[in-house]
């Protein structure tokens, strides 16, 4: 063997006691917690097998096709292959198969994304949608942007109450807001708008008040 200054130290005076430690600092007037040190056993294989074992935690990695990383009561995650991962915790869960496919959810929010098609992104109180190039939604507490195509759909919300318009680009739009309505042909072409006791029309893009 090797002689280590540390080993000769606890050959000599023995190894300490936490009990007789705590008792000593406490008769000195201070205040001691103390923690126990948890258990360690790491070994690598390099550069294929690392393996590392606690009271907190049990990693086991091969390099590299295989991967397993826990965190005693709190988490736990797998790789295989660098491409695919999952992933269980006290907050959620998550899988992933890059660069193309990623879910998940943390707490009251998920995720699915489909590169480069399909995303989309929810929470108690909004969600995200996209199904490229055609299809695009977003909603949350405020109001509500949708697109399909050539056609789009907007709600939002007022202290008066809720509006909303459709347009069909670019032949026509229409919509309606909680104090009246309007509609336009080719965006001004044609069009009538009311708002209370204003109203106005439009004809070759000229406007034309009606009523104040």
């Amino acid at each position: 063997g090797v002689r280590h200054r540390y080993l000769d130290e606890h050959r000599h005076n023995g190894l300490p006691d936490r009990a007789a430690v705590e008792a000593q600092f406490e008769s000195l007037g201070a205040r001691v917690k103390s923690f126990g040190h948890a258990n360690l056993e790491r070994w690598l294989v390099f550069p294929f097998v690392y393996r590392e074992t606690s009271n907190r935690s049990d990693n086991l990695a091969i390099f590299p096709f295989y991967g397993q990383f826990k965190r005693h009561g709190l988490s736990r995650e797998w790789w295989v292959t660098p491409l695919f991962r999952h992933k269980r915790s006290i907050t959620g869960w998550q899988t992933d198969l890059y660069p193309l496919f990623y879910s998940g959810r943390t707490y009251d929010k998920t995720h699915v994304v489909l590169a480069p098609f399909f995303y989309d992104f929810a929470s108690s109180n909004s969600r995200s949608t996209v199904v490229a190039p055609v299809f695009w939604r977003f909603k949350d507490q405020k109001g509500l942007d949708q697109v399909i195509a050539n056609t789009y759909y907007g709600e939002k919300k007022t202290p008066q109450g809720t509006e909303w318009q459709f347009h069909f680009f670019p032949l026509f739009a229409f919509g309606e807001t909680p104090r009246g309505h309007w509609w336009n042909i080719l965006y001004g072409l044609a069009g009538y708008t009311q708002e209370g006791t204003y109203s106005k029309m439009r004809l070759a893009y000229i406007p034309i008040t009606l009523s104040e």
